[in-house]
């Protein structure tokens, strides 16, 4: 998927502030705003609708905090390294 136009001044100070609230750290230019739930996701990122289909089959409705950073990064074709606790859902961000 190509990635997302870039974000306004107000959309990144929303991210900030969200990435804040969560206590998710983000470092690197230019990073992707954050998706809080599966359907952002798919909006945001155009995802193919079968995609998105089988990640509502999935229970993947709502995202962890890892999910919610990394599934964007990814999608936007960045290099990732994701420290969190075991469970929180890092092997399903990168499948």
């Amino acid at each position: 998927a190509p990635p997302p136009p870039a974000s306004s001044a107000r959309a990144v100070a929303e991210a900030n502030q969200l990435r804040k609230a969560l206590r998710i750290h983000a470092y690197g230019n230019d990073v992707p705003p954050l998706a809080q739930s599966a359907h952002q996701l798919s909006e945001a990122h155009g995802l193919r609708p079968y995609l998105y289909q089988n990640m509502m089959t999935a229970g993947y409705h709502e995202l962890t905090r890892v999910q919610m950073q990394a599934v964007p990064a990814l999608l936007a074709g960045r290099e990732l390294l994701a420290c969190a606790p075991t469970g929180s859902g890092k092997t399903a961000a990168f499948v």
